[in-house]
């Protein structure tokens, strides 16, 4: 017999107790699953991607350009060179975009288009592409440092680059200059912005080869 205030607890409500302790207990457990699976299941990714776009073809075929291109090198700023779509907000200020990306290294994708650009408006014999290998026998050689290719926050495409153009065996300049462009974007998203900048690269491309028939001509530099 138990003393003082003690009483004694029937057999079958403890077990209903600890019962229902264990079915509480798995309860939280079952939850505490559910959650971490929810944590760690994998999410959509939300990034888009996006590469330049070539000139169109001319509608009426252009005179043949009868020599050997070399195309490079093309130098770009370090800030550029990074998969982030980049948006000038400032004269200081940059923005990095974490959805909106490059599908190629820009530097690369810019100097490809600009080479796609330039076989549809000159139609050279062929174009060599910096770095190149062996010896290759150009005729000319294109020099670009590129100073600017963003957008700003309005959605303008600014294009701004240095090019030299060379004679391809003895590497004596033959033209240089400095181009600047600006194309307004046809509207707010990425997409508008990147073939914006697709259109000032086409103007730049139309400078370069309106210098290089200039030059085999026996043109004056501009």
């Amino acid at each position: 017999m138990n003393g003082g205030n003690s009483k004694d607890v029937p057999l079958g409500r403890t077990r209903a107790a600890s019962a229902r302790s264990r079915s509480i207990r798995a309860a939280l457990l079952s939850a505490a699953l559910l959650s971490s699976c929810a944590f760690l299941a994998p999410r959509p990714d939300p990034s888009r991607f996006y590469v330049l776009a070539p000139v169109p073809p001319p509608e009426k075929p252009v005179p043949a350009f009868e020599a050997v291109l070399g195309l490079g090198p093309v130098d770009f700023p370090d800030y550029l060179e990074r998969p982030n779509f980049v948006v000038r907000l400032s004269s200081t200020r940059l923005d990095f975009s974490e959805r909106s990306r490059w599908a190629e290294p820009l530097d690369a994708n810019f100097q490809r288009t600009l080479a796609e650009n330039l076989s549809r408006l000159l139609r050279p014999k062929k174009i060599e592409s910096f770095p190149w290998f062996g010896n290759p026998r150009l005729d000319y050689q294109v020099e670009i440092e590129v100073l600017e290719f963003e957008v700003d926050a309005e959605g303008t495409a600014r294009l701004a680059a240095r090019w030299a153009l060379r004679d391809g065996k003895t590497k004596k300049l033959l033209d240089s200059g400095e181009a600047r462009f600006e194309e307004p974007s046809e509207g707010k998203t990425t997409a508008a912005r990147v073939a914006a900048l697709s259109r000032a690269l086409g103007k730049f491309s139309d400078e370069l080869a309106r210098a290089l028939r200039r030059v085999a001509s026996g043109g004056r530099p501009a």
